[in-house]
């Protein structure tokens, strides 16, 4: 069975390593999407590759969106709606983020 997750994280550094052995250490996670399966996946690797959204692929299973607070709403609305008390947890969390800083959304499958 495959697994799917997504984190919001901030980028540490300037100089982003975008090779397979450094580019975790180059995000430190704010918090996870919840649950919702591959279309979260599939819209940070579509968006990357449709250059909606900076980034690239990471490794085999991992891709990462270089985006603002907004394009991180874009994107969970891109994904799937959320209306339980998961995603109303989840999208508190996004209004807390600041609005002129750049986060790292990293997207895997397992």
């Amino acid at each position: 069975m495959t697994y799917h997750g997504i984190k919001v994280a901030i980028i540490k550094s300037d100089t982003f390593a975008w090779t397979e052995d450094n580019w975790n250490e180059n995000v430190e996670t704010l918090f996870e999407f919840p649950p919702i399966g591959s279309s979260g996946f599939f819209a940070v690797m579509n968006g990357v590759t449709s250059g909606k959204y900076e980034g690239r692929q990471l490794d085999w299973g991992a891709w990462l969106a270089i985006v603002s607070k907004e394009q991180v709403t874009e994107l969970i609305r891109d994904a799937q709606p959320m209306t339980s008390s998961q995603g109303a947890a989840f999208m508190k969390n996004v209004e807390s983020l600041d609005a002129g800083t750049k986060y790292g959304i990293v997207a895997w499958e397992l």
